[in-house]
């Protein structure tokens, strides 16, 4: 009889061996699945990294444009390292103030007809307009029948006549100069004046009275500035207003007069198109801007504003015929920018401006700006509610800048 030893232990050795070998194949073979799907996913990540890289790159061109051209829109597409974006800019969705843009970019690697990985990134930026420097621009003449204080630069292209006490200080950048570039004298005078002052005309000593021509009433002039005749004072250029960005978007008013009360909301632009006489305004109220076109003498006949509530409102006259004005025939309290083709002039007891006024009515003798009103006038550059079309130089600022999922 055989006898079978349970406890022969010769083999053993080799099935441990292909046990161990099994266990280290299968666990190799698992290392290298996991090293290529961690290889596909790092690869993957890199190209996911780079490409909003590059829309980030596109937000930056579109920066860069609106820096130079605040009409710029796009659509762009151009290629960045290994890949490309197309960015585009709309005012729609940016929400207000007026001067803000939202910038869309979407970038592709290698390309959108090719794409291996695609970013989106949508980016709201203000532009921030540079710092005032004149708080009247004239391209002619700027006639002052009443007291008044001006905080900022005077600025004409025309005759300046202070007829009663104007004190002129400096704004806190240290503007607060009085400047014409005029050539030509009150009615073709031999004597050439180009500033006449009828009581006294205070400016602070660290800042200048120049003119063109001649100043008749130098003795007038107190405060101890700078005072220089037949200067070179460089004359006064208008950029023209980009109506299209103006009036996109405006709320059409059609050719008839406001409503009284005439209440503004959301900042919106209203455009008013009565094209001959008068646009006559009574009770205004909220937040907006006023643009009225092709020839008309806007006035307002109610007070507006209050002293404890200056009225945020922007007007500007387009197309001005040459009898055509902004006029404030009530008390005036306005935190805002007017700027007209025509005239401004203010007639009631009191006009205060904190803002800017820009005439661009050419006329070296006749007044672009006349104020018959006891005026305060504080130059500030208007970064939240200065109407586009307006906008020149400045900085732009990042109010939010967002990667967007769904790509």
């Amino acid at each position: 009889m055989v006898k079978i030893s349970w406890l022969n232990e010769r083999g053993i050795a080799l099935v441990l061996a292909l046990v161990s070998m099994l266990v280290l194949s299968i666990i190799g073979v698992g290392l290298v699945t996991i090293g290529r799907h961690e290889t596909r996913f790092l690869v993957q990540e890199i190209l996911s990294d780079t490409t909003l890289y590059i829309a980030d790159g596109g937000v930056e061109f579109a920066i860069s444009q609106l820096k130079g051209n605040p009409n710029y829109r796009g659509p762009t597409t151009d290629s960045l390292g290994d890949g490309t974006y197309t960015v585009t800019v709309s005012t729609a969705g940016a929400g207000p103030p007026f001067n803000r843009y939202l910038i869309t970019s979407v970038a592709h690697i290698p390309d959108a007809a090719n794409p291996k990985a695609t970013r989106r990134v949508e980016a709201v930026v203000q532009r921030t307009p540079q710092q005032a420097t004149r708080a009247i621009r004239a391209a002619g003449g700027v006639w002052i029948f009443d007291p008044t204080t001006i905080k900022g630069n005077i600025h004409s292209n025309g005759y300046l006549w202070f007829n009663e006490n104007t004190t002129v200080i400096p704004d806190d950048n240290d503007n607060g100069s009085v400047y014409t570039s005029a050539q030509e004298g009150w009615w073709g005078l031999d004597e050439m004046i180009l500033i006449q002052v009828g009581k006294t005309l205070t400016v602070d000593s660290s800042q200048e009275v120049k003119s063109n021509s001649q100043i008749k009433t130098e003795d007038r002039i107190v405060g101890d500035p700078y005072i220089e005749e037949w200067s070179d004072v460089p004359e006064l250029t208008f950029p023209s207003v980009n109506e299209g960005e103006l009036l996109a978007g405006a709320v059409d008013m059609g050719t008839g007069d406001p409503p009284d009360p005439f209440i503004m909301e959301d900042e919106k632009v209203y455009n008013f198109k009565k094209g001959w006489g008068t646009l006559d305004f009574g009770h205004v109220q909220g937040i907006g801007t006023v643009v009225a076109c092709n020839g008309v003498r806007v006035k307002f006949l109610e007070p507006v504003g209050d002293a404890s509530n200056y009225l945020k409102m922007n007007v500007v006259l387009l197309d001005a015929g040459i009898f055509d004005k902004v006029e404030f025939k009530r008390d005036t309290y306005i935190e805002g920018f007017i700027s007209s083709e025509g005239y401004i002039k203010a007639t009631g007891n009191v006009f205060r401006l904190r803002g800017i006024l820009e005439a661009y009515r050419n006329s070296y003798l006749w007044y672009s700006v006349k104020i018959d009103a006891g005026a305060t006038l504080e130059c500030k550059e208007l970064t939240e509610n200065r109407p586009p079309g307006f906008m020149s130089g400045g900085t732009i600022n990042v109010i939010s800048w967002e990667e967007q999922p769904g790509i």
